[in-house]
């Protein structure tokens, strides 16, 4: 039996010790491909050029800023719909929908499931119902846009973040409520200036995950951005994301090209984006479990 807690660490340690190096040879294999790109053109044509045109006619364009400007738009405007209904959703779940448990139960079931629901679907209902309803509601030629893609974003954080912020609000201890009740403040008061705030660190993991999820969204930006390599400038213009780019063109890309090492580069810097916000996401998480314990 003594043996036995050597033999749980030293496999936590292989696993994890193999998961970092499977994560260092993704990093070491993007990196291979991506960087060869700098034998062609400058990082100043690469990171501030804005116009994607690998296949031009006279000279071909490979700018980051159409793809990386698709990409924070559309999630940015996910995530202002989606944080305030998705903190709000876990307050809820926490202080009210928590005194009947078969219901509480329930809820987070199906939030639980849906964060697991094929992308695929949920990109298929922003195509054949929410893009025609858009392009009647505001008279547009086509409903593909970044409205769009920001309402499908949105809902697939929503259980991201209702279920990390759901979580550490329920940890906060009950002689804060407790405290709070006893000098009169009500449930709605003592939830909002007193659980949330002492819950921030969970709630802003919560929302960073969330980001980290829709920012690397693929199949369903796919399918309702509309994929113009195009700066956005407004909610109904088609655009394309990251993620996107690399899906689209990838499989018609000619294997050591400059338009081949562009799509890598491409990656690179969408690994570099959710390599940061997942970390810094783990280090709220890690904060709020210290401060539990």
């Amino acid at each position: 039996m003594k043996e036995t807690p050597k033999l749980i660490n030293f496999l936590l340690f292989f696993f994890s010790l193999i998961t970092s190096l499977i994560v260092i040879f993704m990093l070491l294999f993007l990196l291979f491909y991506g960087g060869r790109l700098f034998k062609f053109i400058s990082f100043k044509d690469f990171f501030l050029n804005p116009v994607w045109n690998p296949t031009g006619y006279f000279k071909s364009s490979y700018g980051l800023l159409p793809n990386l400007w698709g990409s924070f738009l559309v999630t940015t405007l996910a995530l202002l719909i989606a944080i305030p209904f998705g903190i709000f959703s876990a307050i809820f779940l926490s202080e009210e929908l928590k005194r009947i448990p078969w219901l509480y139960n329930l809820v987070k079931g199906i939030i639980e499931l849906f964060a697991a629901f094929p992308s695929v679907i949920i990109g298929f209902f922003g195509l054949v119902y929410l893009a025609p309803l858009i392009q009647k509601i505001f008279s547009l030629t086509s409903g593909l846009c970044v409205l769009n893609g920001s309402l499908i974003l949105a809902l697939m954080s929503l259980p991201t973040i209702i279920a990390i912020s759901e979580g550490s609000l329920s940890q906060i201890p009950m002689i804060y409520k407790e405290a709070s009740y006893a000098l009169g403040v009500s449930r709605i008061q003592t939830a909002l200036k007193i659980v949330l705030p002492a819950a921030k660190s969970g709630v802003i993991a919560g929302i960073l995950l969330g980001f980290g999820r829709a920012i690397g969204e693929t199949m369903a930006m796919l399918m309702v951005l509309g994929n113009s390599p195009i700066i956005a400038k407004s909610l109904f213009s088609p655009t394309r994301t990251l993620t996107t780019t690399i899906a689209i063109e990838m499989g018609e890309t000619a294997k050591d090209t400059p338009h081949f090492f562009a799509l890598f580069a491409l990656g690179i810097v969408l690994f570099m984006i959710s390599f940061i916000v997942n970390l810094i996401g783990n280090y709220f998480i890690q904060k709020r479990v210290k401060m539990v314990l």
